[in-house]
């Protein structure tokens, strides 16, 4: 089960153009800035321990459905593979197998048993061709996902239901958009793992990212739940903080952390002088219940914990994932949180309460919801956007992360962060830098810790955005020398045709306009006695307005 939903009930351009003697000769430089939950060990190995001496096939799969029921998918697999052991031939041991595997983020082991049982004719109704495809889709294969669906759809299995059909038409269509998606990336800078083991682990999760400063503070699942009495020995989630000691990123575990409890989520008002997070119980083998929490800075010190109230901790549901925004224009802070609580739109959603004098305003349902996940909520009060992660929209394969502006019952159509800062794997718990220069976020893709074939665990990854600008230097092309006091006129070229000018007369040589992402433009340069330049050029799609902008 990936972090996600344990705790959040958890991307230089040079154009130029030249004209006749005597004219002018344009540049233009499109210059780039750029600034700064369980514990998963290797499931091949736990699936070789031994767990259970289970007397039957018939009582092995009974475990097995039990365990998955209770979202211990690890030791659901333990079961079906003894089960397999013991009768290869059931296609049921096969299939619960796969499904717990994809439930862990296992994919290679759940196609290795999704292609065995399409070599061992185990695929009557053509759903184990349908659960292939959606493998190879989650794995970032899209054109073999694509191909499978064709094939699908092509040889019609006389047993397909409807909804089988539907299915693998949505997938398609899914395929289309990911490799669309996928090819237009103009993100320059890579999203790498942070570098530092004293962060990033190679068999626990790190996840929930927060700069505040020059202090990062984010959640490990790398804590031995002591006296624990669960076979297997089950973990629990901290807070740290890392800083720069001696030139390396050092953590260390938070003051406030519960002895027995999960501790997670951290989140900060604006002046820093409170502070959010989760508590949470594990609730039976796997799943985990939270609650939202505060304290209040006391000197150099957090003050004692004080539970938010029940119209934030609705009893019995989970409310977690913490974020504190700004209501545009105002001083007021808005809580944001994730709970599975009734009256949603999907299994979790975003809700949000407005902080006033007298505590918390009634929780309402944020419109952006939808029938799926909305999870890891992130305001970025200086541009009035919210960032979060859905598996309810088209995704590149598992939750990716969008961004909407806005606030209360007003929102901007969700926009995908495209490729690099989604993948086909979990992509969550965005988080921005106050001047917007470098984001962080947490993935359970390949990366230089979590190295492994079954993408078991997160890691903590940066991007440093771009900023692009536009830069354009005028000058005379016969001679070379810069020509001052030449006016520049930019047009944004639409399906209408050019749009309104903006012009700009200056005693220097070098001229800055505002660009939209994704947007064609034409600047025009001219000059008393001199022959008139123009530039047509295309701005990046995926730079984000108003980082671009700023």
């Amino acid at each position: 089960m990936f972090a996600i939903k344990h705790l959040q009930h958890i991307s230089n351009k040079k154009l130029y153009s030249m004209r006749h003697a005597n004219c002018i000769f344009v540049i233009i430089l499109l210059t780039i800035s750029s600034g700064m939950l369980r514990a998963q060990n290797g499931v091949s190995d736990r699936i070789n321990e031994e767990l259970d001496r289970a007397p039957s096939i018939a009582k092995l799969e009974q475990a097995a459905a039990k365990a998955s029921a209770n979202g211990d998918y690890y030791t659901a697999m333990k079961f079906y593979d003894r089960v397999i052991r013991a009768d290869s031939s059931l296609a049921s041991a096969w299939k619960g197998y796969a499904e717990s595997a994809v439930k862990i983020n296992a994919l290679p082991l759940a196609q290795s048993a999704y292609q065995y049982m399409l070599d061992h004719d185990m695929n009557k109704d053509g759903s184990v061709l349908l659960d292939f495809a959606a493998m190879q889709f989650l794995r970032g294969n899209y054109e073999g996902a694509k191909g499978l669906y064709h094939q699908f759809l092509h040889e019609e299995p006389a047993s397909a239901t409807a909804q089988m059909m539907e299915e693998a038409q949505k997938g398609l269509e899914n395929s289309d958009w990911a490799l669309s998606v996928a090819d237009n990336t103009d993100l320059e800078t890579p999203v790498t793992p942070l570098d530092t083991l004293s962060v990033n682990t190679t068999r626990f999760s790190e996840y929930s990212p927060l700069m505040v400063g020059d202090t990062l503070w984010f959640s490990s699942y790398r804590f031995p739940f002591k006296n624990d009495k669960h076979n297997p020995e089950r973990y629990l989630v901290k807070v740290l903080n890392a800083t720069i000691q001696d030139e390396v990123l050092t953590a260390e575990p938070a003051t406030f952390n519960q002895e027995n409890r999960h501790t997670a989520h951290v989140t900060f008002n604006e002046k820093g002088d409170v502070m959010y997070y989760s508590e949470c119980d594990f609730i039976n083998d796997a799943e985990i219940r939270c609650e939202l929490y505060m304290r209040q800075r006391q000197g150099n010190t957090w003050g004692p914990a004080v539970k938010l109230p029940e119209s934030i901790n609705m009893p019995g549901y989970t409310s977690t994932g913490s974020n504190i925004g700004k209501i545009p224009g105002e001083d007021k802070e808005v809580l944001y949180f994730v709970s599975d609580r009734p009256g949603g739109r999907g299994m979790r959603d975003i809700w949000y309460s407005v902080i006033g004098p007298d505590g918390f305003a009634a929780p309402l349902n944020l419109p952006l919801n939808t029938a799926g996940n909305d999870v890891t909520p992130f305001y970025h009060s200086n541009t009035g956007t919210l960032y979060y992660s859905t598996d309810g929209l088209q995704t590149l394969g598992g939750f990716d992360i969008y961004k909407s502006q806005g606030y209360g019952t007003k929102w901007s159509e969700p926009v995908h962060m495209g490729v690099p800062l989604n993948s086909s794997y979990n992509d969550a718990y965005f988080t921005l830098t106050p001047n917007s220069h470098t984001a962080f976020l947490s993935s359970n893709r390949r990366g230089d810790h979590n190295s492994s074939e079954e993408a078991c665990c997160y890691d903590i990854f940066k991007a440093d955005l771009v900023k692009p600008q536009m830069l354009a230097i005028t000058f005379n092309r016969l001679t070379g020398d810069s020509l001052s006091a030449t006016t520049m006129r930019l047009v944004e070229i639409t399906p209408n045709g050019p749009g309104e000018e903006i012009k700009v007369k200056v005693a220097g040589t070098n001229f800055a306009f505002p660009l939209q992402p994704g947007k064609k433009y034409m600047l025009i340069a001219d000059k008393p006695h001199f022959k008139s330049d123009t530039i047509v050029f295309d701005t990046p799609k995926t730079i984000w307005k108003d980082v671009l902008i700023k």
